[in-house]
């Protein structure tokens, strides 16, 4: 399978995703806040991250219909 890049919008989902996800300790971590950086450079996104808020799976779902799209964040997370 292909890798499919997500557009800029859906890779503000996907970092959501991500930061939930790790804040499941009730913190980010200085290694997890490094991770999400390396993947905002992948994705040529710059967002705050101290900004993005905790996203549901309803929400998400909603979010990101394309399913590849879906594999590879679950993937990645």
């Amino acid at each position: 399978m292909e890798l499919k890049l997500p557009s800029s919008e859906q890779a503000v989902w996907g970092l959501r995703a991500m930061k939930t996800v790790a804040m499941v300790d009730g913190a980010l971590s200085e290694s997890e806040m490094h991770l999400m950086e390396s993947v905002q450079r992948v994705f040529g996104t710059n967002h705050q991250l101290d900004q993005l808020q905790p996203i549901t799976p309803t929400e998400l779902a909603r979010a990101l219909p394309d399913k590849q799209i879906r594999r590879q964040l679950v993937n990645g997370l």
